[in-house]
């Protein structure tokens, strides 16, 4: 399968913003497709209304090792 990075914004309604990431993570994955949103998952575990965290998350985001390959 191939995988499909999502990205979509978070500031603002945070909430709301991750539940439309989850819904095009959905969407994707109704495409055949493996979808990725590390916003979403990083935010459960890192603070990003606190600027080395979130700077933390934008660096692992942008260093996800396996994007770009087939999966399997």
């Amino acid at each position: 399968m191939r995988l499909a990075y999502i990205c979509s914004p978070l500031r603002g309604d945070i909430e709301k913003n991750i539940q439309k990431a989850h819904e095009y993570c959905a969407y994707a994955a109704s495409c055949g497709v493996i979808p990725l949103a590390p916003h979403t998952i990083f935010t459960r575990y890192l603070d990003d209304q606190q600027p080395e965290q979130r700077e933390q998350g934008l660096t692992m985001g942008h260093g996800v090792p396996f994007f770009g390959r087939d999966a399997g």
